[in-house]
This record gives C-alpha cells, sequence and structure tokens, in this order.
C-alpha cells in the first residue's frame, strides 16, 4: 500500500541511532495524511509519537501471523505424518499379530509353540517314558483308559455284537505309539478330542519329526473302525473329513475283517494319499500295520514344497515300491497257505474216517470168520 509520502532531508545525519534511542532531527515529511493528522493536535510531539508506537504494534502483529501461519503449516504437516505413521504402525502390528497368531502356518509363533510345547509334552508325560511320572503306572493307565473308553461311549471302535479282548482304538494306540517312538515321530490320541471345528473325526495323529520336516509341521491321520457293513466309499469319505480336520497331508483307515469286506485285499491305494488296510482286530497284522505306517509317513513327507536334504527321496521311492512288492507276495503266500493248511485239516479228517471205516470193516470180518459154538 503506498502512502505517497516523501522524505526530505536537510542533513546527511537527520535520523541517528544510539542503543535503543532513535534521534530524528532536521527531516522533513511530505504528505497529506500526515499532515491531516498533524494539524490540530495540541501537542504535534506526543501526537507524532503516538502515531509510531501504532505503526510498531502493526508490524509486529504482521509479524506475529506470518510466524502463526508458519507454525500452523508446520503443526498440521507433523499432524499428518503423525496419522500415516501412526496408521502404518498399526497395520504392521494388526499384520505382525495375524501371523503369528495362524495355528497353521509353520513360520508362526502359534505354530511354533504348538508344535514343539504339544510334542514335547506329549513326549514328557508318554508312559512309555522312563521319566515320566506316569511310567510306573502304565500298565494299569493303560486297563483304566480302556475301561474309561467303554463306559464313556468315546466313539468306540468295536463290533456290533461283542467286545473281544481289547478296544480296537486302544490296541491300535499301542501299535502306533511304538512306532512313532522308533521313528522319531509323535503320535496323539485324538479320538475323543475335538479340533478347533468342534469335529473329533481322526482318531490318532501322527506328527513327522520336524528333524526331516525342516521344522514344518506335516501330519498323518489314522481312523480306526470294527462296525460292520461299511462300504469302501464311505470309508474314503470319513478319511478325507478325518485329513480335512486334522491338517494331515495322508490319511490311513483301519478297517476289521468281517463278511463285507472278505473279498477285499489286506491293503488298498487311492488318490489324495489314503490307504485302506484291512486287519483281525483281536490279532492285526503288525507287518501290515508298520507298512501302512512307513508309507502314509513317506507319502506326506512327499507334500513338502521345499524337500529335507537328509533324506534321499529316489532311494526311499525305490524302497517304497519295492515295500509294496514284497506285501502283496506275503499276501498271497498267506493266502495260499491259509488254503493249503484247509486242505491239509481236510486230509486229515477224510484219513481219520477212512481209517475208522476201515477198522470198522476188519471188525466185522473178524468177527464172520469167527465159529460160534
Amino acid at each position: 500500500m503506498s502512502t505517497n509520502l516523501k522524505l526530505i532531508k536537510n542533513t546527511d545525519q537527520a535520523v541517528t541511532f544510539d542503543g535503543a534511542q532513535v534521534t530524528i532531527e532536521s527531516l522533513v515529511i511530505q504528505n497529506d495524511d500526515l499532515n491531516q493528522y498533524m494539524e490540530g493536535k495540541p501537542d504535534p510531539v506526543v501526537a507524532f509519537t503516538d502515531l509510531i508506537e501504532s505503526a510498531l504494534y502493526m508490524r509486529r502483529i504482521s509479524n506475529s501471523s506470518a510466524e502463526a501461519e508458519k507454525l500452523g503449516a508446520v503443526a498440521e504437516s507433523l499432524s499428518t505424518a503423525f496419522e500415516n505413521a501412526s496408521k502404518e504402525a498399526t497395520e504392521e502390528f494388526g499384520d505382525l499379530i495375524k501371523l503369528h497368531t495362524d495355528e497353521k502356518n509353520p513360520a508362526a509363533l502359534a505354530g511354533v509353540l504348538k508344535n514343539k510345547l504339544m510334542k514335547a509334552i506329549v513326549d514328557e508325560l508318554k508312559p512309555t517314558n522312563e521319566d515320566s511320572p506316569f511310567h510306573e503306572i502304565s500298565e494299569t493307565l493303560a486297563q483304566l483308559l480302556s475301561e474309561v473308553t467303554k463306559q464313556a461311549g468315546a466313539k468306540p471302535a468295536i463290533d456290533n455284537s461283542s467286545t473281544k479282548g481289547k478296544n480296537f482304538n486302544i490296541t491300535m494306540d499301542g501299535i502306533l505309539q511304538e512306532l512313532a517312538a522308533a521313528n522319531g515321530d509323535s503320535a496323539l490320541y485324538t479320538n475323543d478330542v475335538a479340533s478347533e471345528t468342534g469335529s473329533k473325526e481322526g482318531d490318532e495323529v501322527v506328527t513327522i519329526s520336524t528333524d526331516i520336516t525342516g521344522g514344518a509341521e506335516v501330519n498323518v491321520v489314522w481312523e480306526f473302525k470294527a462296525e460292520k457293513n461299511l462300504s469302501q466309499a464311505a470309508i474314503l469319505k470319513e478319511i478325507s473329513r478325518a485329513m480335512q480336520n486334522r491338517h494331515a497331508a495322508a490319511g490311513v483307515f483301519v478297517v476289521d475283517r468281517e463278511p463285507k469286506n472278505a473279498h477285499w485285499a489286506t491293503h488298498s491305494f487311492h488318490s489324495g494319499n489314503r490307504l485302506i488296510l484291512v486287519v483281525d482286530k483281536d490279532a492285526p497284522d503288525l507287518n501290515l500295520i508298520q507298512f501302512g505306517y512307513i508309507w502314509s509317513r513317506w507319502m506326506a513327507f512327499r507334500t513338502l514344497e521345499t524337500k529335507s536334504n537328509v533324506i534321499d527321496i529316489e532311494r526311499v521311492d525305490h524302497l517304497v515300491k519295492e515295500a509294496v512288492v514284497s506285501l502283496k507276495d506275503f499276501s498271497q503266500i498267506k493266502t495260499a497257505h491259509t488254503g493249503i493248511q484247509k486242505s491239509l485239516t481236510d486230509a486229515i479228517t477224510w484219513a481219520g474216517n477212512v481209517e475208522a471205516a476201515l477198522k470198522g470193516k476188519l471188525k466185522e470180518i473178524t468177527s464172520a470168520m469167527t465159529v460160534k459154538e
């Protein structure tokens, strides 16, 4: 804003400064507004001083406004930066929580704790462990568990008539516990334990040793049934549900031999790493069950995206294929042996009958040739 103010200096030192003191001498100012303001003032010096104070005050206000505007801009910038940083930190923290609470993720803290702690607890408390507090009462504990299972109705794997010997589930659990211990795995009896979905499908879960899986959790689920009239279609559906429920990469269904499945092979392979074993529940074929354990363990291991460097995959593949052939030959020999044994039994019976008939005839002949007095 222009005031048309014109300074006319009579000397070179019209305005001088000494510390906080300003001296104005011989200074002529030409301005109509200033002239009108000064006219009629009783004390022109006081009036001029007031005018200068007003000008200085307005200058301070102007400077303060500029500084306030700058501070406002800085505050707004800081507020925006803090809001963005807070949002990013919250999102990252949320993602971190989501990651480490996912039990299915092997890299998650929850998954690691579940895998390590569960295995450590099971191994420590296992009755077969000499350091376990249950070791001394392991036999009594097994009998008690069997009795409780029968009385509590914990999904028993018994036939539709009477139970012979031990409960089938208890028998199979004992076998799998020994096989797991021999292979460095952990076996957990989950017969009546619900998963996070609430389902109890899956009688036993074998977790392969993390020493060969590279730390990843790899599970195999087993189902045991001594029920009658089960079809293969129903069995395959049930083992598939159990695999999904127990997060297993392979599944084995062990069924008791009965008239419905009398013509089934002792073992049959099915898509999706599923295996059906047919056994006598009162005297299970340990070789067959061990084969099922090794085969399912290997199939589950093969699902890992990152293969272990400590396992010769080609060699194990070859050995498993040879085991399949040997098991088939063994089954055929057992079948033939059963036929031979039956034929031998029939021959012995027939020989006995013929011998009895021969003795009878000889007795008759002797009697006929005897002279009666």
